[in-house]
């Protein structure tokens, strides 16, 4: 009987063990998936923009939108969040 505890137990931790593992091995694909194709631009809720290329610090190219406000003297800075990318979020920034 104890020979069968130990049995399940062995087999309990070497399942949360390999469920860990694998969790540690993808937890970037859990966490962050970002999409590369574009759905909607900020032409399509009305607004007129420019796309903006620039580097990071560690030379990563990064693109984004500008997207003046008439009349306007300050500036929002939007960050899309972690999934999809900033297309997905079109009708955010047009609220603004």
């Amino acid at each position: 009987m104890f020979q069968w505890i130990l049995v399940i137990l062995g087999a309990a931790l070497l399942l949360y063990a390999g469920l860990v593992a694998l969790l540690a091995l993808f937890q970037e694909r859990l966490l962050y998936f970002p999409t590369r194709g574009m759905v909607d631009t900020p032409a399509s809720a009305g607004l007129a923009y420019e796309t903006v290329h620039f580097s990071a610090a560690d030379g990563a190219p990064l693109t984004g939108w500008f997207v003046p406000a008439p009349n306007s003297r300050r500036v929002l800075l939007f960050f899309h969040g972690n999934g999809g990318n900033i297309s997905y979020r079109v009708q955010s920034i047009a609220q603004f």
